[in-house]
């Protein structure tokens, strides 16, 4: 698995390097190499996040694992639709966001 270390927190690199993550030097990378996308970010990036990848030429599965709220998920769903990115949303993650304030 990839992941790309730019713009993460400082004990990032150490996770990544004990879950056996590969650093990556560009997201452009990373997408031209993968088939999906496991999106696993703090709630208040999910959507940045997904416009970032989404900007690119990217047409394979985006994983949206965040504990983001149901609307939340619809909007980054209807992105995704509009770039033919197929998107799956474990059900854990839409009913984690669903209890809490509206984001």
């Amino acid at each position: 698995m990839l992941y790309v270390p730019t713009g993460c927190g400082p004990a990032s690199p150490q996770r990544a390097q004990e879950a056996r993550l590969e650093a990556v030097e560009s997201l452009q990378s990373a997408l031209s190499a993968s088939d999906f996308v496991l999106s696993v970010c703090p709630p208040h990036a999910a959507e940045d996040v997904a416009h970032n990848f989404l900007a690119h030429p990217f047409r394979g599965m985006h994983v949206e694992a965040d504990a983001i709220s149901p609307h939340r998920i619809r909007r980054i769903a209807a992105t995704c639709a509009e770039r033919d990115v197929l998107m799956l949303v474990p059900r854990r993650s839409a009913t984690q966001g669903a209890g809490r304030r509206r984001q």
